[in-house]
């Protein structure tokens, strides 16, 4: 699932679309270094470009949308029946995929327990944070 302070799952997803539903798999990843966001990469990491879109979540987003649509942004979350709608947008375009909530849920349960809610504050590097800024 991942190293000390990483949690990274594949996930099947399923896109919805004009031309009906494709299935693909995706990866959610998640650092104690990070602990406000999930990191979502679409794409084959063992393609022959090795290249993948990656869209960086709140993770209070995703808890959130397991319970009711939430988000007003580039991204919204919510229940679609035994799923999770997750609808990106981009100013121009938009996609939306749902993912199993059982897995999603799961996933969420391990980022809780490397960073309980609350305790994130204490888990940043504050100091790598101020040189990314200040570069």
């Amino acid at each position: 699932m991942g190293s000390a302070g990483q949690v990274h799952q594949v996930l099947d997803f399923m896109l919805h679309g004009p031309e009906g539903r494709i299935s693909s798999r995706l990866t959610l990843s998640y650092s104690e270094r990070q602990p406000w966001q999930v990191g979502v990469a679409f794409g084959a990491a063992d393609s022959a470009d090795n290249r993948s879109a990656v869209w960086v979540i709140a993770r209070d987003l995703l808890v959130g949308g397991l319970q009711k649509r939430t988000g007003q942004g580039d991204v919204r979350v919510g229940p679609a029946g035994s799923r999770i709608a997750i609808e990106f947008h981009d100013g121009h375009d938009h996609a939306l995929i749902t993912v199993a909530r059982d897995a999603l849920a799961r996933f969420l349960d391990s980022c809780y327990a490397v960073v309980p809610p609350g305790e994130e504050s204490r888990r940043m590097d504050w100091q790598e944070e101020l040189a990314a800024l200040l570069a």
